[in-house]
């Protein structure tokens, strides 16, 4: 085949084929007046066009030669232009998902897409399995999760964690997680530990809670911030 039928071969598989993606927008709740969400719709339906024409099928279907913007070329009986006209039209016909997962709207009809889209076959994870992370790995994104939220500007992006110790107390067999957060200056460690030590204890209190609810056990945390050696 020709690059210009096997383009057109491309294009009328994706005309008739199902979407094999979506587009969900989430936190729609806080958008306001809605009128707001369409001009953002449009433009990641323009990045999903963009996409698709630097798709590796359509580079295939163009004989792996790429022709610059505006190129007199000719793919699949049009120019480039013609052809990215197509693609945005098919990227426009992508299902559209507006949700608010903290108040439940919406995500019926996007599991109802999803359960549509699926195809039989083996599980990858058990059930009740919700991650592949280690427990350790999923401890430190919490404790991580909590500095993003109680530490602003650049602080949380240059803190770096340590596991000091994650054992069982030999008494009572509560596990014992302790970790040293690592800031390069004295004045990211006082925005850490925060005035009396409130901004760490509430990092510290509130990941304790949700890694005891992961665990399904008690769990002690104790957090440490000290300044990193250069």
């Amino acid at each position: 085949l020709t690059a210009e039928a096997r383009m057109d071969h491309v294009l009328l598989e994706a005309e008739t084929a199902r979407p094999v993606f979506a587009l969900a927008l989430n936190k729609v709740d806080l958008v306001h007046p809605k009128h707001e969400l369409l001009p953002i719709t449009v433009e990641l339906h323009e990045m999903l066009a963009e996409a698709a024409l630097q798709s590796r099928a359509f580079s295939e279907a163009a004989g792996g030669s790429a022709a610059a913007e505006g190129s007199p070329t000719t793919m699949g009986g049009g120019s480039l232009s013609d052809l990215k006209e197509r693609v945005r039209e098919l990227a426009a016909q992508t299902p559209v998902f507006y949700i608010s997962a903290m108040k439940n709207d919406g995500l019926e009809e996007l599991r109802h897409f999803l359960e549509s889209r699926s195809t039989p076959g083996e599980w990858h994870f058990g059930e009740g399995e919700v991650t592949d992370m280690s427990d350790e790995e999923w401890v430190e994104e919490c404790i991580r999760e909590k500095i993003f939220q109680y530490v602003h500007k650049e602080v949380p992006y240059s803190a770096v964690q340590e596991n000091r110790r994650w054992a069982r107390n030999p008494l009572d067999n509560r596990l014992k997680i302790e970790q040293d957060l690592l800031v390069p200056t004295r004045s990211h460690k006082k925005m850490v530990i925060g005035p009396a030590g409130r901004t760490l204890r509430l990092i510290q209190s509130e990941a304790e809670s949700n890694i005891r609810g992961h665990m399904g056990e008690d769990v002690d945390l104790k957090l440490w911030v000290r300044e990193a050696e250069r």
